[in-house]
């Protein structure tokens, strides 16, 4: 070894390696190769699981709660929070070593959060009904003549509507979809041009975030929609609605109107 560089480094050369690294290099040649170390003792404690057995039923029982229409986000936050309290406890009583209670704590907390989320949106949903009876009334009169019913995008949906044309009207929490627009396939799966022509949307996710709008707005909505510019790019619901199914379902390049096949 270069004594030079080990006195550079101190007399310690394996802690304090000069710039250049050749005081590391050459103890490395001097160490002895495929030396074998011993294992380390394992240690002997239980490890407690996240979420108790408890606490994965009713997890599941949530979920499929939660695709109950209108109170599903109430019944599976109030599953989650029984879930959440059990599996605390036995957490607590066991000291940690059957379950772990800070994953009952979440699961509970949880489920208030679905609770209060629930509540909120059947609440949205009871404010929002007037414009939803208007756009049910409308749907309704279309089923005799090739309408049918369906239900995505936080609504009642009404496909192949007869009349309009083409495209799609979102009253409350119901969505008009008129035919040719909507194949057997679904709205969420149609582009759609943004109203700023600068990309193509998805129209069914479109059309649901009018109904969160709604729900916030209740039976302001139509007035405030008209105020704001109707159907119009320079309406700032319109372009909160196509930054909403961007979000939440991507964009591509704009195409031009009218489709041949918009599943193109």
């Amino acid at each position: 070894m270069n004594l030079l560089v080990y006195s550079y480094a101190g007399g310690d050369p394996i802690n304090h390696c000069d710039v250049t690294g050749r005081c590391v290099q050459d103890m490395q040649k001097l160490q002895p190769q495929n030396v074998e170390s011993e294992p380390l003792d394992p240690v002997q404690t239980t490890t407690a699981t996240n979420q108790g057995l408890i606490g994965q039923i009713s997890s599941g029982l949530g979920n499929l709660l939660g695709n109950i229409p209108l109170v599903g986000g109430i019944l599976k936050g109030a599953v989650n929070i029984a879930g959440g309290v059990l599996d605390s406890a036995v957490g607590a009583v066991t000291l940690g070593q059957l379950y772990n209670p800070s994953g009952g704590i979440t699961q509970a907390f949880g489920g208030v959060g679905n609770v209060l989320g629930g509540a909120l949106d059947l609440a949205g949903k009871a404010w929002n009904s007037p414009n939803t009876a208007l756009g049910v009334i409308g749907g309704l009169a279309g089923v005799p003549f090739g309408a049918s019913i369906h239900f995505g995008n936080n609504a009642i949906q009404f496909w192949d509507y007869p009349w309009g044309g083409g495209g799609a009207l979102t009253l409350g929490n119901s969505q008009i979809y008129a035919w040719p627009v909507t194949p057997a396939n679904g709205p969420n799966n149609i582009w759609w041009p943004r109203y700023d022509n600068t990309a193509d949307i998805r129209l069914g996710f479109h059309e649901e975030q009018h109904t969160y709008q709604s729900q916030l707005l209740g039976p302001l909505f139509l007035p405030v929609y008209g105020l704001l510019g109707g159907i119009s790019g320079s309406n700032p619901l319109e372009q909160n609605a196509d930054d909403h199914s961007a979000a939440v379902a991507g964009s591509r390049p704009v195409t031009a109107r009218p489709y041949v096949d918009p599943y193109q």
